[in-house]
This record gives C-alpha cells, sequence and structure tokens, in this order.
C-alpha cells in the first residue's frame, strides 16, 4: 500500500495488506550480526514509536485497530526474516 510513510514524529517503513489485516512493518538491515541481531536494534521506544505511527495511519484511513497487524523485517547480508506479529 505504501512505504516510508511519515505519521508525526514517526515513520513506517512498509504498509501491506494481507487478507483482511493491514499489516504496518519495521525493516532492520545488518551487514552482519557482528554488533548485533537487527531484532535487537527494534528497542521498546522504537516499538513505541512505530506502533503510535500505525494507529494514526490507521485512524486518517478510517481503519480499524484491531485490523492491524505490527511485523518486523530482519535482514542479514541476504538473509531475510520475516517476524509476523513482532510486537
Amino acid at each position: 500500500m505504501a512505504r516510508n510513510v511519515r505519521v508525526g514524529k514517526g515513520e513506517i517503513d512498509f504498509i501491506a495488506t494481507r487478507h483482511d489485516i493491514v499489516v504496518i512493518g519495521e525493516v532492520k538491515a545488518r551487514a552482519s550480526e557482528k554488533f548485533g541481531s537487527p531484532a535487537e536494534a527494534m528497542t521498546q521506544h522504537k516499538q513505541r514509536t512505530v506502533r503510535h505511527a500505525g494507529v494514526e495511519w490507521a485512524r486518517a484511513n478510517n481503519i480499524a485497530y484491531w485490523q492491524l497487524r505490527f511485523d518486523l523485517v530482519c535482514i542479514v547480508g541476504t538473509r531475510v526474516e520475516v517476524l509476523p506479529n513482532a510486537f
């Protein structure tokens, strides 16, 4: 549906639909795990920021909160892992 959406002070990396669910996605990428995994970079503060931006976007677009899912996409080198409903 959209990429790199700015909502207030937050940013949503991507918004997609899957069946009747709107997926709010955050992407974390690293060249290697030398300094930690991408998932470890998704702090509670960042989760709150993305969650707040997602809810605000949903309100502005008349989408019920219960239809939202927050996914985390972790990329290390060429390996991609999707963590559905991550936060």
